[in-house]
């Protein structure tokens, strides 16, 4: 098959890895695949079978402009944004969108979120364009909306590189302490303002045995004032394992998620996670302790619980690694994805 995938950007977060990921895996599999961005700026690796091509013209506009303007040879185009997938699909009719979140969440904006469930609705729902969902709850969500069937393959993780490894160093340098990690991008569904706010509602002495971990995008000096804190910034998958088997507890107060792919790397290196009910799979008081979106002071309580109760951080440490270790496979996701895009290009003949 001749496969494209078309993306503005790839960077250093999860929708990027997954795009990057089946791209490799069917480059693997003897697929030929061409790889187009406009900003290439990623430590995940590009398999060197893969053929990456620079958008031409530069700049958002220039994205949308070359995919407005150019026909694609190819078997089967994948796109994970409906914008693009709708403006693909003037020219091309070999289209799959893999939807990673629901493109409404994307945005703050009354007249953007109403843009894009249009989209959605005109793109999926009438133009029927073919979709992949990263969860069951998306899937759903994509359905009501657009009264149109989706399909489902759920994301998973890579267990030869998350599995618990603590490191010495990273023990050492907390001198006593407890960590909490947190997951820093100034997108607001991830809610890192309601991390902050978490924080500052936990009690004084509780913040003075402290150190706060930050991992993604570089965070001010002061953003967590009187509390101990260290900006690990963009790492690769290796270091991420060892900090998250050092960390003692993951906060990831996400306001929305498609399958998000760092509560589940956590729970694979034993760190006990404090999510929200966006995250599909977690269950609150099996795998994670969970609060609606937006509870701040929820979020403080469960991080006081894993602190103070030995019994449920070491509960949910071993059972979230269960879970992360018998649930969703990277290669069975691998799979269902080259058998959905031999499916479109059968249907689309």
């Amino acid at each position: 098959m001749n496969i494209a995938f078309y993306r503005h950007t790839l960077r250093n977060r999860g929708g990027d890895k997954m795009f990057l990921f089946y791209a490799n895996s069917l480059a693997d599999e003897g697929h030929n695949v061409t790889l187009y961005s406009n900003t290439t700026d990623s430590f995940f690796p590009i398999n060197p079978k893969v053929h990456l091509k620079q958008i031409p013209i530069p700049g958002k506009l220039g994205t949308i402009l070359y995919a407005l303007l150019h026909s694609f040879d190819a078997d089967v185009i994948i796109v994970d944004i409906i914008p693009l997938a709708v403006i693909l699909s003037l020219r091309n009719s070999q289209l799959l969108y893999f939807a990673q979140d629901l493109d409404t969440s994307y945005y703050t904006s009354p007249l953007l979120i109403g843009s894009m469930s249009f989209l959605l609705r005109w793109g999926i729902g009438k133009k029927k364009i073919s979709t992949i969902a990263v969860s069951n709850a998306l899937a759903n969500e994509l359905q009501q909306l657009t009264e149109n069937a989706v399909n489902v393959i759920c994301n998973g993780i890579d267990q030869t590189v998350f599995y618990q490894q603590p490191n010495a160093e990273l023990i050492a340098s907390k001198k006593g302490k407890k960590s909490l990690l947190i997951h820093a991008r100034t997108d607001h569904r991830k809610g890192f303002d309601l991390a902050c706010q978490a924080v500052r509602a936990l009690n004084y002495q509780t913040l003075a045995d402290l150190v706060i971990w930050t991992v993604g995008e570089q965070t001010s000096a002061d953003i967590f004032k009187g509390v101990e804190h260290r900006d690990f910034g963009y790492v690769n998958e290796q270091r991420l394992r060892q900090i998250m088997s050092s960390a003692d507890i993951f906060l990831y107060p996400s306001r929305h998620e498609g399958f998000p792919l760092f509560p589940l790397e956590a729970m694979a290196c034993g760190c006990p996670v404090v999510t929200t009910s966006a995250v599909p799979y977690a269950k609150h008081g099996e795998n994670a302790l969970v609060a609606e979106a937006e509870d701040c002071e929820t979020f403080a309580t469960h991080v006081l619980e894993l602190l103070q109760n030995p019994s449920t951080y070491n509960r949910l440490s071993q059972n979230g690694k269960q879970f992360a270790q018998q649930k969703y496979s990277l290669s069975e996701s691998a799979q269902q994805f080259e058998k959905a895009c031999i499916e479109e290009i059968k249907n689309d003949k």
